[in-house]
């Protein structure tokens, strides 16, 4: 008599996940993409794309030292070039003018960092 009863449980489980009630469901979907400016204090700005998870920890991060936003960096006068990598997730890191890494190319072709560090100077 208690199979019954168990199959009956299991049974409404299933309809009710698959009616989507979760709270992964409910608002907006989770960003996968967002970018960090820097500029102010570092004069650098960073395009991250990932997981939902990556995103939410790097928009965290980003709050303390710049501002979050879903535009690009900009591609203005100061633009010195961008750093396209991996590191756990996809990362489009741009430098201007005065920032404090002294050599960026250098820093985005070093494979001791990632393997897959792609330059791209400015007004290419």
């Amino acid at each position: 008599m208690l199979a019954p009863r168990v199959l009956a449980c299991v049974g409404m489980a299933l309809v009710f996940a698959g009616c989507g009630g979760g709270d992964d469901d409910s608002g907006p979907p989770s960003p996968t993409s967002g970018t960090c400016d820097l500029r102010a204090r570092q004069e650098t700005c960073i395009e991250v794309s990932g997981t939902a998870r990556s995103i939410a920890d790097e928009k965290d991060g980003c709050g303390t030292y710049g501002t979050w936003s879903s535009d690009p960096c900009p591609m203005d006068a100061d633009l010195i070039g961008c750093c396209t990598y991996t590191f756990g997730s996809k990362f489009h890191e741009c430098f201007y003018q005065g920032t404090p890494q002294k050599d960026p190319e250098g820093y985005c072709l070093d494979t001791m960092l990632w393997s897959d560090g792609v330059w791209t100077p400015a007004g290419s």
